[in-house]
Order: C-alpha cells, then sequence, then structure tokens
C-alpha cells in the first residue's frame, strides 16, 4: 500500500474523544484538481457513513448508560480498504467502555467519535451471526487471561474487534482494516496474539457459545462480548446394597470393590446410540461426561468386581452449565452355603460307639491381592453331628459363639462372600480317632454374576476310625548309652519279634515282625490295645545278638487321639578290632600310615591314619573276612602292598592285626647335558613341595643318596650354583618318590655354555655382490657344545656396518643340532638396490626357552661381514685432462673409486671403452672390443685402482667415448659401473684437418715474404684453452725437411670449428717444392690431444713454382733425365720408410 502515497503523501485523523474536534491535514507535493475531487469523495463517504451509525438498531432495546474511560495516548496504524493509502490516527486509548449492566465495551467503528451518556443495547448476534459472535467473544477470553484487563488488553482487544468486523454489518466499516499500534509494540507481538487467539477461539467454538451487546446512540457505537458454557455435565455414583448389615468390601477388600463399573450413556430409550461411559474409582464416584443438554439413559454395561450386573436403565435430564448426578445401588455377590457332610464309623468298628457329637469347623478365606488364600482363615463358624452323622450349615447344627452370626439370614441358613471355604472335623466322638486334614474344599469365585443368588455347595463324607496303639522298638550301644553304633557297627537290620498275651489261652501269640532301619527304628503297623512282648531274633552288623524279651502293657489314654506309641529300648554290644603298624626294623608303632579295612567285596569299611598308639575298630561283622590295606606310608616309608587278612570271631574281647613299613632311598647324579658325563663342583639342594630345603651338597661326581623321602611327594632338586663353563639349570628338576623300597635314581643336568662363531657369504660363496636386485646372504653358523635333540632358537640378524642399529634383516628359526657340534645355515634375502657401497655384517644369538646362551656379535669381524660395493670412475688423459689424443698410439687411465668392497683379496678391475653416442662398444681396427684392466688387493673396503687404456686413437678420433667398468671377483661381477651420461667417465677424442693456401692459391711463385694460411678444421675438441703448433714441410729423398715453425695460443668455445695459422716464409730457395703444413694440438697440460701429419695430402699442400728453362736448351737433358728417375725412386723409397714411422 506505500506505493499509492503518489495520492496522499500523509492523512492524519486527530481524534479527541470528549473535544468532538477532528483536524484533517492533507500534504501533496502538487494538489490537482484531480485530487481535490478524491478527497471530496473520501469525506462524503465519511459523513455518509457517520449518518448510518447514528441510526439505532431495533429489536428488544433497552436503554444503558455508557462511560469512556482514558489511560493513555497512543499511535494506531490502519491501512487497506477502498483508501489504498494510510491512515494514521492518533487516539487516547481508553481503557474499557464501562456499561451501567456491569459489562466493558469496546469500538466497534473507528471512524466517529464517542459520546458519553445513554446508549440503545441490542443483541448483537442477528447482526454479525452466531458464529462470528462465538469467535471474537472466545478470542476477546484468550486475550484477557494472556494480556488481563490492563492498558495492554484493553488495546489488543480492540485491536481483536477491529480486525473480526472489518467489512462486517452492522456498523458498515467496508474495508479491511489492518490496525498496528506503532509505537511500544513490534509487528511481531501483534502475529502472536492474533494466532493464539485465533487458535483458542477454534479450540472451543464448540464447547464455549458466544454472546454480545451492541450499544449505539449519537456518536461512536461499542459492543460487548462474553461467552458462556454450551454444554451439560453428568456424573455418577456407585454405591452397595445392605447386605444383613455386613460390609463385604471392609471383610473382603481382594474380592469386592466399587471401582470398575462401566456404565455406557445412550440418547435413546432404546440404548442404541451411545455417547459416552461412566467408569466408576475406588469410592464408587465415576468420571464426570460432558453432554448437550437433554435427556439420557444410563445401564451398567460392566459390573465391579464382586457385585451383580445392574440390568437397571437410568433416566437422566443433563441441563447446559449444570452437572446431573446419577445415584445407584447395586447387589454384592453373597451366596447361601449348601453343606451336606455325613458322619459314619469305620467297618468292623466297635458298634457300641456313637457318631453323634462331632464338631465341625467351617472356615472361610478372602482372597489375597494376587488371588492367593491366606494360611489363616478370615472368618469360621462351628457345625454339630446329629446321631445319623448329619450335618448342615444352619443355625440348627450351628454351636453358638463358634463365628461371626451376622452371616446367617433370618431363616438361619449361612451365606458366604466370594473366597475359599473348607471343612475340618475339630472334635471326633469318643472312641474314634479325629479326622486329620480338610475333607473338602470349594473356591467360590463368583464368576456368574447375571445370577441373583446361587448355592455354594460342598459335600463330604467322614468315615471315623477306632483308637489304635503301636509298638516302637530303639536300639541302644550298650557301651556308650546313645542310639548310634560304634565304628563301623551298624543298628539296620536287626530283626524283632512282637507277640500278643492272649487272655483265653494264657499263652504269647508272635503277631508282628519288624526290622530296624539305619537308625536302629522299627515299628508295628495298627494293633488294638493289650499286653504284648517284644525280642531280639536277629543282631544287626557288627554287633552281638541281645536274648532279652521285654513286656509291653498298651492302654488307651485320651479322647481324639488316633494312635498311641509305646517304646522299647534294646541295648547291644558291639565287636572290637584292634590294629598295629610297626617298623619293619625296629618293630615300634609307626605313625603316619594311611590304612583301609576293606570288606569281602573290597568295600572300605574304615580309613583312618596310624599314630603310635593302636587302633581301635568297632562294628566290624562277625564271622566275615576283612582285609587291612595300606594306602600311603609314613614319611619316608614305602607303601606294604601286601594286605593283611583276618575273620572277626564272635566275642566280645578285642582281635589284633599288625602289618609292618620298610623306607625309600633316591640317589641324585649331576650331569654334562650336552656329553652326559657326570660334572663336579656344583652346589645343590633337594627342596619338598613347600620349597623347604631337605637335604643339600656339592656335587663329586658321584651319585648323591638321600634316605626316607615321603613316597608319593613332589620334590625338586635346585642347582644353587653352577660349575665353571656351564649355565646354572634355573629350572629345577622335580620328581615324585615311587612307592618302591629299591634305589630311585634322578638327575640333574647343566647345559655347557656353548662356542659360535660365523661365516657370512653370499649364494655363490663370495664376500661382495652387485648392489641390485633381490639377493641371498648365507650365514653359516658353527656351533660347538650344544645338547642334541633340544629346539634351540637362532636368532639372525643382518645390520649395516657403519650403523649396527639399522637392522638391514633379520629372521628367527629354531633348529634341532644332531650332534653337539657342527653348523646351521641361516638365509636372508635382501634388496641388494638399498645396499649400495654398504657392509653388512650377521650377528647370531643362540637361545634357549627365552634365554640367550650365547650371542656373536663382533661388527669388525670380516668372516661374518659381506659387501654390496659401488664403484664410480673418472676417465682423464695421462695428465688428468678430459681431452685424449686421438692417433695410433694414443693412451689414457681410467680411475676406479670403490667404496664397501671386501679387503685383502685380490681384484679384477675391468674397463671397456663405449662409444657415446651409439652406446655400443668401441671396435679396434681388428674388429675386437677394447678392454684394459688391472689387478688390485684392497686394503680398505673404500679406496681406489687405476686402469690405463693404450689403443689406435683413430678409430674414435672426433667422437666421445665412456668407460664402463667392473670389478670382477675371480669370473663374478661384484661391482658394475656402466653409465653413458657419466661425465666423469666420459673422455672426448678430437680430430682435425688442415688446409692450407697463399693469398687463396695453391701454386705461388718464389718470393722473400710469402705468406701461407693454414685453416685448421677441428672436431669434438671441447671447450677450453689450447695451443696449436704448425710446421711447413716439404719432403726430400731423406725424408721430410722442416722449413718453418709457428705456435699459435687459441681459444675453443665451439667442440667443432675453424682456427687459421698464418705463416710467412721465404720461398725464393724453394723453387719446385712441395709445401705440406703438419699440425699439432695440445691441451692446457701440454698433452698432445690431435694432430694431422700427412705428406701427401693436397689440402694442405701448396707448391712453389720453379723456373722454365729457355726453349731448345736441350743440353744435358739425358743426364737430368736419369739423375730425375734415380732421386724419384729413392725418394719414394724414402717416403713410405717415414710414412710407415708416422
Amino acid at each position: 500500500m506505500t506505493e499509492d502515497v503518489s495520492y496522499f503523501k500523509l492523512l492524519v485523523v486527530r481524534i479527541r474523544g470528549l473535544r468532538k474536534r477532528k483536524e484533517v491535514i492533507m500534504a501533496n507535493k502538487t494538489i490537482t484538481k484531480k485530487h481535490r475531487l478524491f478527497a471530496m469523495f473520501m469525506a462524503f463517504l465519511l459523513v455518509l457513513g457517520l449518518g448510518n451509525f447514528s441510526k439505532p438498531m431495533t429489536a428488544n432495546a433497552d436503554t444503558v448508560n455508557v462511560v469512556e474511560t482514558t489511560m493513555s495516548t497512543h499511535k494506531w496504524k490502519m491501512e487497506g480498504g477502498v483508501y489504498q493509502g494510510t491512515l494514521m490516527v492518533n487516539w487516547d486509548v481508553p481503557s474499557w467502555f464501562v456499561c451501567s449492566d456491569g459489562h466493558k465495551s469496546l469500538c466497534i467503528n473507528p471512524y466517529v467519535p464517542f459520546e458519553n451518556g445513554a446508549k440503545t443495547r441490542t443483541d448483537i448476534v442477528p447482526a454479525i451471526g452466531q458464529e462470528r459472535t462465538t469467535f471474537i467473544a472466545n478470542g476477546l477470553d484468550y486475550i484477557r487471561g494472556q494480556y488481563g484487563e490492563g492498558e495492554d488488553g484493553a488495546a489488543l482487544s480492540q485491536m481483536w474487534v477491529w480486525h473480526n468486523l472489518s467489512g462486517v454489518s452492522p456498523e458498515g466499516i467496508s474495508w479491511t482494516v489492518n490496525v498496528r499500534r506503532t509505537s511500544n509494540w513490534i509487528w511481531a507481538d501483534i502475529d502472536t496474539m492474533l494466532n493464539g487467539a485465533t487458535a483458542y477461539a477454534n479450540a472451543h467454538a464448540k464447547d464455549r457459545k458466544g454472546f454480545g451487546y451492541m450499544y449505539r446512540a449519537s456518536g461512536q457505537s461499542t459492543a460487548a462480548f462474553w461467552t458462556e458454557a454450551a454444554v451439560g455435565h453428568a456424573h455418577l455414583t456407585k454405591s452397595t446394597a445392605k447386605t444383613f448389615g455386613t460390609d463385604l468390601i471392609k471383610c473382603c477388600p481382594n474380592g469386592y470393590s466399587l471401582e470398575g463399573a462401566v456404565y455406557g450413556v445412550y440418547s435413546d430409550s432404546g440404548l442404541t446410540n451411545k455417547v459416552g461411559e461412566f467408569t466408576t474409582g475406588a469410592d464408587g464416584s465415576a468420571n464426570t461426561l460432558e453432554l448437550a443438554p437433554g435427556q439420557y439413559y444410563v445401564k451398567e454395561l460392566t459390573p465391579a468386581k464382586g457385585y451383580r450386573l445392574d440390568t437397571e436403565a437410568y433416566t437422566v435430564t443433563v441441563t447446559a452449565g449444570q452437572t446431573a448426578e446419577v445415584a445407584v445401588s447395586d447387589k454384592v455377590i453373597f451366596d447361601p452355603v449348601k453343606l451336606t457332610l455325613t458322619k459314619k464309623a469305620e467297618k468292623g468298628a466297635d458298634k457300641n460307639l456313637s457318631v453323634a457329637g462331632a464338631v465341625y469347623t467351617l472356615k472361610y478365606y478372602a482372597p489375597e491381592a494376587d488371588g492367593s488364600y491366606p494360611t489363616e482363615p478370615t472368618k469360621s463358624w462351628d457345625f454339630r453331628s446329629d446321631e445319623d452323622g448329619h450335618v448342615l450349615a444352619t443355625d440348627d447344627y450351628y454351636v453358638a459363639g463358634s463365628g461371626d452370626p451376622d452371616f446367617f439370614n433370618r431363616v438361619g441358613i449361612l451365606f458366604v462372600p466370594i473366597g475359599k471355604l473348607t471343612i475340618e472335623e475339630k472334635t471326633a466322638p469318643k472312641g474314634f480317632a479325629r479326622t486329620e486334614g480338610v475333607l473338602v474344599e470349594k473356591i467360590f469365585d463368583g464368576i456368574d454374576n447375571t445370577v441373583a443368588e446361587k448355592e455354594v455347595e460342598l459335600t463330604a463324607t467322614d468315615t471315623e476310625k477306632e483308637q489304635k496303639i503301636k509298638i516302637h522298638v530303639q536300639k541302644i550301644d550298650s557301651e556308650t548309652g546313645k542310639p548310634v553304633p560304634q565304628g563301623v557297627g551298624s543298628f539296620e537290620g536287626a530283626v524283632f519279634g512282637v507277640a500278643k498275651y492272649d487272655k483265653l489261652t494264657g499263652e504269647d501269640t508272635e503277631v508282628y515282625e519288624i526290622t530296624t532301619d539305619k537308625d536302629g527304628k522299627a515299628e508295628t503297623g495298627e494293633l488294638k490295645p493289650g499286653l504284648y512282648k517284644v525280642y531280639e531274633k536277629k543282631a544287626p552288623k557288627g554287633y552281638i545278638l541281645n536274648t532279652e524279651k521285654q513286656d509291653i502293657r498298651a492302654r488307651i489314654t485320651e479322647i481324639n487321639k488316633a494312635v498311641f506309641d509305646y517304646t522299647v529300648e534294646v541295648k547291644e554290644d558291639a565287636t572290637t578290632t584292634e590294629i598295629y603298624k610297626i617298623d619293619k626294623a625296629t618293630k615300634k608303632n609307626l605313625a603316619g600310615s594311611t590304612l583301609q579295612v576293606l570288606d569281602k567285596d573290597n568295600k572300605v569299611i574304615d580309613e583312618f591314619v596310624s599314630t603310635d598308639k593302636k587302633h581301635v575298630l568297632k562294628g566290624l561283622a562277625v564271622g566275615e573276612t576283612y582285609k587291612l590295606k595300606e594306602i600311603a606310608a609314613p614319611k619316608g616309608y614305602v607303601v606294604n602292598n601286601k594286605e593283611v587278612e583276618f575273620t572277626v570271631k564272635d566275642t566280645k574281647e578285642p582281635q589284633k592285626v599288625e602289618m609292618e613299613n620298610d623306607f625309600t632311598k633316591t640317589e641324585i647324579s649331576k650331569r654334562d647335558m650336552s656329553s652326559g658325563e657326570a660334572v663336579k663342583g656344583a652346589k645343590l639342594q633337594l627342596l619338598d613341595e613347600n620349597g623347604a630345603v631337605v637335604d643339600k651338597w656339592i656335587s663329586d661326581g658321584k651319585a648323591h643318596l638321600t634316605e626316607k623321602l615321603e613316597v608319593g611327594k613332589k620334590y625338586r632338586i635346585h642347582e644353587v650354583e653352577a660349575p665353571k663353563g656351564y649355565f646354572i639349570q634355573e629350572k629345577d628338576v622335580e620328581f615324585t618318590v615311587e612307592n618302591t623300597t629299591k634305589v630311585q635314581a634322578q638327575q640333574i643336568e647343566n647345559m655347557p655354555v656353548p662356542e659360535v662363531h660365523t661365516t657370512a657369504t653370499f649364494e655363490n660363496g663370495l664376500k661382495d655382490h652387485q648392489p641390485k636386485g633381490m639377493v641371498k646372504v648365507f650365514d653359516n653358523v658353527h656351533y660347538k657344545k650344544l645338547v642334541p635333540g633340544l629346539k634351540y632358537e637362532m636368532l639372525a640378524k643382518l645390520v649395516d656396518k657403519a650403523n649396527p642399529e639399522t637392522v638391514v634383516a633379520e629372521k628367527t628359526v629354531e633348529f634341532t643340532p644332531e650332534k653337539a657340534d657342527g653348523t646351521y645355515k641361516v638365509e636372508f634375502e635382501v634388496d641388494a638396490s638399498k645396499l649400495a657401497g654398504k657392509r653388512t655384517v650377521a650377528f647370531e644369538t643362540v637361545r634357549y626357552e627365552g634365554k640367550d646362551l650365547v650371542i656373536h656379535a663382533d661388527i669388525n669381524d670380516e668372516d661374518q661381514t659381506v659387501s654390496f660395493p659401488e664403484i664410480k670412475t673418472t676417465a682423464t688423459n695421462m695428465k688428468g685432462g678430459k681431452v685424449v689424443y686421438g692417433g695410433k698410439d694414443s693412451q689414457f687411465k681410467d680411475v676406479v673409486e670403490y667404496k664397501g668392497l671386501t679387503p685383502g683379496k685380490e681384484k679384477r678391475f675391468e674397463g671397456k671403452i663405449i662409444d657415446k653416442e651409439t652406446k655400443k662398444p668401441v671396435l679396434d681396427k681388428d674388429g675386437k672390443e677394447i678392454i684394459a684392466y688391472a689387478l688390485h688387493t684392497p686394503k680398505e673396503s673404500n679406496g681406489k685402482a687405476e686402469v690405463v687404456f693404450h689403443f689406435d686413437g683413430s678409430v674414435v678420433a672426433g667422437k666421445d667415448i665412456v668407460v664402463f667398468e667392473k670389478v670382477l671377483d675371480g669370473k663374478v661381477e661384484v661391482a658394475v659401473h656402466e653409465d653413458p651420461t657419466d661425465k666423469g667417465q666420459t673422455v672426448s677424442v678430437p680430430k682435425i684437418g688442415t688446409q692450407m693456401t697463399s693469398n687463396g692459391k695453391k701454386v705461388v711463385d718464389a718470393s722473400k715474404n710469402t705468406p701461407f694460411e693454414d685453416k685448421i678444421k677441428h672436431e669434438n675438441v671441447p671447450a677450453g684453452e689450447y695451443t696449436v703448433k704448425g710446421k711447413i714441410v716439404y719432403g726430400n729423398i731423406f725424408g721430410v725437411e722442416v722449413v718453418k715453425e709457428v705456435e699459435k695460443k687459441v681459444t675453443v668455445t665451439e667442440k667443432n670449428g675453424t682456427v687459421t695459422v698464418d705463416f710467412n716464409l721465404d720461398t725464393t730457395n724453394l723453387k719446385g717444392k712441395q709445401l705440406v703444413a703438419f699440425e699439432e694440438w695440445y691441451d692446457a697440460n701440454g698433452v698432445l690431444v690431435a694432430e694431422h701429419k700427412d705428406i701427401h695430402d693436397k689440402g694442405q699442400t701448396v707448391e712453389v713454382k720453379k723456373d722454365i728453362p729457355n726453349t731448345g736448351d736441350v743440353s744435358n737433358i739425358m743426364g737430368y733425365g736419369s739423375l730425375l728417375v734415380v732421386a724419384g725412386a729413392l725418394v719414394l723409397v724414402i717416403k713410405r720408410r717415414k710414412s710407415n714411422e708416422l
């Protein structure tokens, strides 16, 4: 909307409520006629609106006095609608418009000033509709709750009303208004309010209904809004119907509860449209339902625990804003007991005995929370049997005062709650025994809650038994007086007869035979009272038969008791055996032997440890044969494996049994572990299992004897100090003394200190190897004094000789020597390319069971050293220059620097000349490779050797050559340097050619000062300072005659080029001569590096003209001719000889 400010830069409406003053200020950059017409139109709309506002609404009009209250002034920004501009309102914001009917109203038309006074009040719902009224009223509830009714609450409430009435009748706000307060608040606060109020109004659209009044008269109209609940409520309370005045919930809290009853609430009498449910709590109060006003029907769907289902439907009327109460009273499950109990006598009982008067107890157990039942009854009642033995649960049979009478109904029938019922006999009739335990048990769970009343049935028949007697026998040891057998005897198996005295015959008749158990007890079955005799027929094992008889008078002495017990004690005498353990030599009692007594089935009857006194054993069976067996001998004695047999006699007198023992003998030897020979000088101890010293000695080459070591015990031979040349035996020799009288031999061995030295080589047996590729190194370990058959560890490593901390390779191997002395080969595989110029030394450690026996780690030991030699070469002429003569008798040297070469052995240093350009070997004129060598024995591993080449250099004139070198041990190359790019092993072989003229001519006239110019073309001459020596010569029959010599210093910057040498010569005496230029080229050291001397080379030849004879002078022609022929022949011979020399 701010884009339209071009029409109105600012429209300010300033409203002062009570002063009724309006000020309209318009500002525009240029007020045109168009603008004025638009302003007039807007004023017309405003007046038209005021006219509409003054018209009161009809329908139920009341008169109310409305007064404005003012708090502070704020600016309001209202946007939108037909104005498409900005309306700024300065307004004294009222807290509220207070109405005399108690409401607080708000402005509903911001264009008209307010006037205090009487207003006409009408219902706002017909004007704006119920839905909008409810929405605005609920939103105002939210704003009052969040922001209060102070300045902020009033301002936000006013904004909410304006926001929701924009463009809505009745006040003709026909444009959408968006109101923002521009002073204290930011826009986001307004959005928060609008969003919160909107959400709240939507959430409560159904449960809170909106109402409102409009207040209108002269001036601004206002409106008040409020909400009321749109629904009513219903609540249900459940109680318990009266049950004989008994509180069953208190009596049986886990069987009865008001909690959990579910009632359905229906909107129709047919109970088809369920609108809600009541669920009761423990106090019987249910939840409250929110319902629309109207009539509802309530019916129980699920009864509470212990209650019967209520089939009645209850009617309840719900009124808006009120809570309707539903009260229900339900019956508990509380049913009558039908007890049918019949009492009768057992078959064969005395017919004079009556079953009347038996008392039975009916016990009731209330359930626990987990569904179990307590051990003690919650309630109980006693009932007495009639003459026929019948018992019913009615007051006719009820024993007065025995239980709670409130559980009987008015006709005398017993009713019981949910739980468990049992019936037990409390008192038996005279002459009968009381029946023990529960006769019948009934669980009354009340699951069937739809039946009004159902009997709890208990049916039982109780058969009464006559009172009887029972005779018991108890065996007693006559010596101890206790009912416990002595020694290995037993009270089990004694047989007794029981005889009853017959009054008619006057005789005793055996009526029972009983046998004692392991506790020496026996008992008869139930017998009738009378006079009895008890006597032993068979004695138990280990005892003598008792022939005495005992009388018993058995009577009935009290009521109810079923059986009367009579006990007879029978004393027995046990057998006695005395056992002695004695020393074979001294015949004295020997303590500490573990012995066993075995029966004929080899079952252990007794086990004991002997002392210096006899061992007494009670209760061995008479007539049985036993064996005395030694399990463990006394300390230092051998177990006697010969068992002693004996038979027990039928007597109370002691019987004597003996067994003898002999002691142990042990010999201990000290031996060499490698050779097996006896060792002297070892300090030894013999320790027992606890580490205590039981013997000590120094070995003397003979076995040491120790006596009376304990059989079966473990001992350790411990070495305190080893003899010289031996390792101490750290591992004690443990042995167990055997059960034998023979000498037992033991030995402890010493491992001798071994000797080790090594020889390291490569796979070919040499000590040097080229530093390239993967290489195998063998370390031959020569050992002495190892123990054959033992498994040793060899820890071998290859270290850098220059830096022993650097390990090149390492290996741990296990080996078992077959002999004490021998050799073991350890193989390493190393990357030789990483070891160029290095020497490595093999270190070895021989270890046994984690202990280092011997270490051989001598960094200076050449035997255990192998080398990976590295060489580099420097080729020069004989004076150290890099240019080599390219003539027939050429020579140069190649200095080979070696590093890491094994000293002390002669090596062959061999070089080969290689064409640098083709990288192929140079061949001499015979087609053979040019090779030179030198034999050299290094004194140290690092050093130099010199190889001198003698060859015809003309085959490589004009080329660079490289020397490839290798070092050989025998025929094996142990070091090689073959790098065609290595400048150090490269030399240059120059080549020169000449062209001599005189003033550019090859034939000149003789003169006093004839100039000659010799142009020397050089090839492959390295840059540097050189000296050129030139000669002019001519040939004669004697050879070459030097005419002129010159010397010139030249500086070469390019390998290939031309140098000019000038000569001035008096040729007047050289007429007819062929003058030839000879050139020699020297390096800075004066070494001849190139020359060109060819007397027949036309290029370097200039002819001096000779005088021509006069025409016709033929004198002496024949003579001269003859001389010339002879001279020519001589010259030819001389030139050939010179040529061969050159």
